[in-house]
C-alpha cells in the first residue's frame, strides 16, 4: 500500500475550505441571468484557475494527461449526463420544462473551471487509489465535488455528488485526467441549453 501524500489531500481540503469561504462572500453577487443569480461564475472561474494553477505548480507528484481519440466520445457521455440530470430533477420535482439558450459569454466561466476542478478533485485525490483503494477514492472525490456546489441547495449537492462519482470512475478506468476533463467539459457545455419552469429554475447547474 502506497504512502498517502497528505500534502495533496491537504491542498484539496484547503480548496474546499477556501471555496466555502468564497461562496459565503460572493453568493449574493448580482447576475443578469436567473440561473446564475445565486452565484458569480466569473469570480468563481478566476478563483478556481488561480487556486488550481498554484496547486498544479506545487504538487509533489505527477499525473497523466494521456489523450486517445476514443476519449472524445466522453464529451457525449457528459452531454447525456446533463440532460439525464435535468429531466430527472424536473420529473421528481413535478415541474414542466421549457428550453432556452444561455448567452455565450455567460458560459465562459463554466468552461474555464473544468480543468482546475478535475486537477483538484480527481488528480488531487488520486493518491487515495493506492492508499485506500479505488472505491474510497471515488467516494471521497464525489462527496467533495458535491459539497462545493452547496450554494445551489441540497438537491444540487446530491446531483453533483453522483456526477463527481462518474468523473472519478472515468479517471480510474482510463488512468488519464484528459478523459475526466472531457466528460466534465461535455456536461458543462450541455448546460448552454437552459431548462427552466418559467420564472423558477429547475435545471441542474454545472
Amino acid at each position: 500500500m502506497a504512502e498517502l501524500p497528505f500534502v495533496w489531500i491537504a491542498a484539496v481540503a484547503g480548496y474546499l475550505v477556501a471555496q466555502l469561504a468564497y461562496i459565503a462572500a460572493f453568493a449574493s453577487a448580482a447576475s443578469a441571468y436567473p440561473r446564475l443569480r445565486r452565484y458569480n461564475f466569473w469570480l468563481y472561474a478566476a478563483f478556481s484557475l488561480a487556486y488550481g494553477g498554484a496547486f498544479y505548480a506545487t504538487a509533489p507528484v505527477t499525473f497523466a494527461f494521456e489523450f486517445r481519440p476514443a476519449y472524445l466520445a466522453l464529451l457525449l457521455v457528459g452531454f447525456a449526463m446533463y440532460y439525464a440530470d435535468t429531466y430527472a430533477v424536473s420529473y421528481l420535482a413535478g415541474e414542466s420544462l421549457r428550453q432556452s439558450v444561455s448567452h455565450p459569454i455567460s458560459m465562459l466561466p463554466v468552461v474555464l473551471v473544468v480543468v482546475p476542478e478535475e486537477i483538484l478533485f480527481r488528480a488531487g485525490l488520486s493518491p487515495l487509489i493506492d492508499a485506500v483503494g479505488p472505491a474510497a477514492f471515488v467516494a471521497a472525490s464525489a462527496v467533495l465535488f458535491g459539497l462545493i456546489h452547496f450554494t445551489f441547495g441540497a438537491r444540487d449537492v446530491l446531483v453533483k455528488t453522483f456526477d463527481g462519482a462518474v468523473f472519478a470512475v472515468v479517471f480510474v478506468a482510463t488512468g488519464s485526467l484528459t478523459a475526466s476533463v472531457l466528460t466534465h467539459l461535455g456536461y458543462n457545455l450541455a448546460s448552454f441549453h437552459v431548462f427552466a419552469d418559467y420564472d423558477r429554475d429547475v435545471t441542474t447547474l454545472p
